[in-house]
């Protein structure tokens, strides 16, 4: 197998790496939005439980009740901490990825240069090597019409 087929080959292999790394990071980049999302929505969630609970407190109001949302408050804390937990991991992997991907791609772009560097490489040979065939065939023609000449 010849070095361009070789070469070619790599840099393939490299961009479906590349590739395939910045579409984790995309699922990565995705995954995090929700938890953010998820986190926002439970934090608004607390807020106004909490704000309602204030307004709906009335004396008389059923002890049972009372019971209800103290107890749901700290119900709705936990969520938020594990969902805030979610949120740092889902950070976590994001930077993994993308400096995963950044390597992936650092390396196609490498690969892609030197084989740009090669195929200008072998059209300036391929092209020398016209070139000198065309100064033989002039030559010899040339050297011809003089000897017929003479």
């Amino acid at each position: 197998m010849n070095q361009p087929s070789v070469l070619a080959t790599l840099c393939e292999l490299a961009r479906e790496e590349s590739g395939r790394a910045a579409k984790q990071l995309g699922q990565l980049q995705h995954a995090r939005q929700q938890a953010l999302q998820q986190q926002q929505l439970l934090t608004g969630y607390r807020q106004d439980y909490q704000c309602s609970l204030l307004h709906k407190v009335t004396p008389g109001m059923p002890l049972n009740r009372w019971d209800d949302f103290q107890q749901f408050i700290p119900a709705l804390q936990r969520a938020i901490q594990q969902q805030q937990q979610i949120l740092q991991q889902g950070e976590q992997q994001l930077s993994q990825a993308k400096v995963h991907w950044q390597k992936k791609k650092q390396r196609q772009n490498a690969l892609q240069t030197l084989l740009d560097r090669q195929q200008l490489r072998l059209r300036v040979e391929a092209a020398r090597r016209e070139q000198k065939q065309m100064d033989e065939f002039s030559a010899r023609h040339f050297r011809g019409d003089i000897l017929c000449q003479g």
